[in-house]
């Protein structure tokens, strides 16, 4: 009897144990699969995660590099924008400098203006002037002899000219003009004079020609009996040289290009003979065929010399049969 109810005691703790076994079992399988369901849901979000970031870090990358690139580009600019400021500066730099000179020659121009302006009746000025002159027709003058010798041969017929002692029309007042402080015609004429080519002196002869025919028609200068007009030291100087080149004809012949350098002196002394009489630039232009800028610089010329006061007086009145004569009565009687 005590054994039976071991055993049957025995056999319910067993069943017992079971009951609770199994009732733990399944608690557990039902608790491990719900763990696992939310494990994979985290799995599945860390995945979108970690592509998101790498997206992310991706585009990133690309934002930097573009603006890396931008950076790049901006300091590229900057440096060319620097270097061409640097160039316009010492570019500025350079033209204030020129600049600078220029004012300061520009200054010493005009105190030699006023002085000249102040002192009309300095003869030094008129001497210098006239000197140099002579060395830009003398040099002008070998120039000319050298092409003329190449070019030309020798011609032995010998310029007479009949036309400096003509009378011209009544001299006219000429129109005031106002005084600016411009380049000296002097100037503007010798540089223009030294630039003539060697065209312009193959036409020459061709030019005294007819400027002889048209000027002998005009009325003897005897029969006007009006004074000459106001003769300077430039006229003066250049009849001079013109009678000396004339008495080396005489005595030692002359070549082709000491011919051409005596017809242009004609013609510029007629064209500046024509201007003091009271022609206008045009019409000289028309009887002398010379450029209107050499016409004009030398209208200037005899304005300005007007203007500074210098006064000639003419010797004689008997008619003069060449142009070599002129000159040196003009110069014999001139006074300052």
């Amino acid at each position: 009897m005590i054994t039976y109810d071991v055993w049957k005691l025995l056999v319910d703790i067993a069943l017992c144990a079971s009951l609770i076994f199994l009732s733990l079992r399944f608690f557990q399988t039902g608790y491990l699969n719900s763990q696992s369901r939310k494990s994979k849901e985290l799995e599945l979000t860390l995945r979108k995660l970690i592509q998101e970031a790498k997206d992310a870090g991706v585009e990133l990358n690309d934002q930097l590099y573009r603006r890396q690139l931008a950076l790049e580009k901006a300091l590229s600019n900057i440096e060319g924008a620097e270097e061409r400021i640097r160039s316009v500066s010492e570019l500025a730099d350079e033209k204030c400098k020129s600049i600078d000179s220029l004012l300061s020659r520009t200054h010493g121009v005009m105190n030699e203006l006023k002085q000249v302006s102040s002192e009309p009746n300095n003869v030094n000025s008129s001497t210098s002037r006239r000197n140099l002159r002579e060395e830009i027709t003398q040099e002008n003058s070998i120039e000319i002899q050298g092409s003329a010798t190449r070019q030309r041969p020798t011609q032995n017929k010998q310029a007479k000219v009949s036309s400096a002692n003509r009378a011209y029309a009544a001299p006219q007042r000429p129109i005031p003009r106002p005084k600016a402080d411009v380049k000296d015609p002097y100037e503007n004429w010798l540089d223009e004079e030294a630039s003539i080519d060697e065209a312009a002196f193959a036409k020459t002869s061709k030019l005294r020609d007819s400027i002889e025919k048209e000027i002998s028609h005009q009325e003897p200068l005897a029969s006007v009996k009006t004074s000459m007009p106001m003769q300077t030291s430039t006229s003066a100087s250049a009849g001079a040289r013109l009678q000396a080149a004339l008495m080396a004809n005489k005595q030692h012949g002359q070549t082709g290009g000491q011919r051409i350098v005596e017809d242009m002196e004609k013609i510029y002394q007629l064209a500046e003979n024509l201007l003091r009489s009271g022609h206008d630039v045009d019409a000289v232009v028309m009887k002398t065929r010379l450029p209107n800028r050499r016409v004009q610089a030398l209208a200037d010329m005899v304005e300005r010399e007007r203007s500074y006061g210098f006064e000639e007086e003419e010797s004689g009145s008997g008619k003069e049969s060449n142009l070599g004569a002129l000159p040196s009565s003009r110069q014999g009687a001139r006074s300052i």
